[in-house]
């Protein structure tokens, strides 16, 4: 089975959602996935009513010059309103209280949260509790709130 990048392109009107497209992309760069756009866009005869574009907040999508966001622009030849996603601002703002609390993690995949995940299908999920209401957590985490409140 070949693994191909692909790009879900979705273009919100009226209170609704149309899927466009998602086309495959050689490869996950910005340039590529501006290519894919501007040219799901011309195929749906949209590309010159477009106004904006929204997405996370990864390099290959916003990065200032090879991002898709600044590609795009310039396939158009006009700018764009920039609207990054606020689930991904927040995951920024997450990632600087974990690296605040825990200094020298700069791998993308955190070893603790790759094991997490690794074991997330094993995982009963029907006895969740929150982690902070667990006596052992609570009282490791404790010294490590007070960092993160300051």
């Amino acid at each position: 089975v070949e693994k191909v990048d692909r790009l879900p392109i979705v273009v919100p009107y009226e209170g609704r959602e149309q899927l466009l497209g998602v086309p495959g992309l050689d490869s996950g760069t910005g340039i590529n996935q501006a290519t894919a756009m501007k040219g799901t866009l011309i195929d749906w005869g949209i590309s010159e009513y477009v106004q904006a574009l929204c997405c996370d907040t990864a390099s290959p999508n916003l990065g200032c010059l090879n991002g898709a966001a600044d590609q795009l622009e310039r396939l158009l030849e006009r700018d764009l309103l920039w609207l990054p996603c606020r689930h991904h601002i927040l995951e920024l703002v997450l990632r600087g209280a974990f690296e605040t609390v825990f200094p020298g993690t700069t791998a993308q995949y955190v070893a603790m949260f790759k094991r997490f995940s690794d074991a997330w299908s094993d995982l009963d999920k029907s006895n969740f509790r929150i982690g902070i209401e667990d006596e052992d957590v609570s009282t490791h985490l404790r010294n490590k709130v007070e960092v993160i409140k300051q």
